[in-house]
């Protein structure tokens, strides 16, 4: 028999969404065969367990998130371009993706055994020309002498948190869903600017 491509596409989507609102433990193959449209026995050709349909969408979440890293962690662009692009391409992918940071940090945190073959890839980070950029002009005085990893740790971090921390940012700053997107807007700017000020302090 012959797989058909859209109706695993729509198994895809539909398991997606209910993954990312109720986390591998939440998720229901009932609810995921009704939101795609298909019988449960149908979703089981595609998919042999929830195991198996988890894995196909977290790595992949995992590798499209970390792809946007390294690529831009690897580009020809200076020091401080790369953090201002940085911040930029994680703008437009956690606008596009809002529930994906609490998704993936609690699952790392409830499984990390399980993800430790997807994790091995973020070791790529460290070889990245970004890293060799940063420690190259600390050790020529160009900027203070500071810890690569540190560096993006902040970017990444200070892009993220607000979206993990979304009810508390938007309680405290009465925000509706636009006020807190111009919120997020105005922290890609910030934030790379924070870290270049404290790089130049030599």
């Amino acid at each position: 028999m012959k797989k058909d491509i859209s109706t695993e596409e729509k198994i895809l989507q539909a398991a997606t969404k209910i993954f990312k609102a109720k986390g591998y433990s939440g998720a229901r193959m009932q609810k995921i065969a009704d939101s795609a449209g298909i019988n449960k026995a149908m979703l089981h050709y595609y998919f042999r367990s929830k195991k198996l349909l988890f894995d196909k969408i977290f790595i992949k979440l995992m590798n499209s998130f970390l792809s946007n890293i390294i690529a831009t962690l690897n580009s020809d662009n200076t020091w401080d371009e790369i953090l201002t692009d940085l911040s930029e391409k994680l703008f437009i992918f956690i606008t596009q993706n809002r529930e994906i940071p609490l998704f993936l940090v609690n699952e790392l945190h409830k499984n990390p055994d399980f993800f430790t073959e997807q994790l091995v890839k973020f070791k790529e980070v460290s070889n990245s020309s970004f890293f060799s950029m940063i420690e190259n002009e600390g050790k020529k005085g160009n900027i203070i002498k500071a810890d690569p990893l540190q560096i993006l740790v902040h970017v990444i971090s200070g892009m993220m948190y607000p979206v993990i921390a979304e009810p508390i940012i938007s309680s405290i700053g009465s925000f509706n869903d636009e006020d807190f997107y111009n919120f997020l807007f105005q922290r890609k700017e910030i934030v790379p600017k924070i870290i270049m000020e404290y790089l130049k302090k030599v």
